[in-house]
């Protein structure tokens, strides 16, 4: 009966090694996801909103799946329900409304959601004024 603990033993061991090695790669990428160029305070969006807005950003072609999306911002939490992503998605879109910000996102139906090649541009535009200001601050 012993003998056949060790294997399994074993397998519970590289298992806690595997989740150990995806909770620290999830954490990089929620820390890669993190603003490091601050959005227009007019636009008032949460860190999470930010951080969504980027995401999106950073996918040149295409759009990002909400499971993707849903880990980048929440990691491994079982408790986050699928279809915060949607409501987070409608709340960026009214925001930047209101702002006057014209940063259109698409939505793939069933799959997740991407910036239109105009929404990529005008982020740009944007996020370039932005870092050039930071760079004016720091000199």
């Amino acid at each position: 009966m012993l003998a056949n603990r060790d294997p399994l033993l074993r397998e519970i061991a590289k298992l806690r090694d595997r989740l150990d090695y995806l909770e620290e790669e999830n954490r990089q990428l929620r820390e890669a996801l993190e603003p490091a160029i601050a959005l227009p305070v007019d636009w008032k969006l949460t860190k999470t909103e930010a951080r969504a807005l980027l995401a999106l950003h950073r996918v040149r072609q295409g759009y990002v799946n909400r499971e993707r999306l849903l880990v980048a911002l929440y990691g491994m939490e079982i408790d986050v329900e699928p279809k915060i992503i949607d409501v987070l998605v409608c709340k960026i879109r009214r925001k930047l409304k209101d702002a006057g910000a014209v940063i259109p996102i698409r939505t793939f139906h069933g799959d997740g959601f991407g910036l239109t090649r105009e929404g990529h541009a005008a982020l740009a535009l944007v996020l370039s004024a932005a870092a050039a200001m930071n760079d004016r601050v720091a000199a």
